[in-house]
């Protein structure tokens, strides 16, 4: 059942092996690198099925050194990098977004 593919409402993924999102402190100033890109890449080529990338900053206060952003346009390209990436082994790809409230840099 681990391998079978499953669907959730209209997202189908090919296993039920899923990696969960955390830190990897790859990131420079909020933006993917490439170091970022290869390591989701090759957990995808190896073969999970799900892959969720770690809490990314949504406002510029709140990114920390390392972390991933959303909080502007300019870091789309780098996440259409390492959503390819993760996509082109048939992995799918999800982001936890992050506000870091008290603990963010504005504080």
């Amino acid at each position: 059942m681990l391998f079978e593919p499953i669907k959730i409402h209209n997202l189908m993924i090919k296993n039920r092996i899923v990696m969960p999102g955390f830190h990897l402190n790859y990131a420079q100033e909020g933006a993917v690198t490439e170091k970022l890109i290869n390591f989701y890449e090759a957990r995808s080529k190896g073969g999970t099925g799900l892959i969720m990338i770690g809490g990314a900053a949504i406002e510029p206060n709140g990114v920390f050194a390392g972390w991933i952003s959303m909080h502007e346009d300019g870091l789309i390209p780098g996440h259409k990098r390492l959503t390819d990436a993760v996509k082109s082994h048939g992995a799918r790809i999800g982001l936890q977004l992050l506000q870091q409230g008290r603990y963010s840099a504005g504080f």
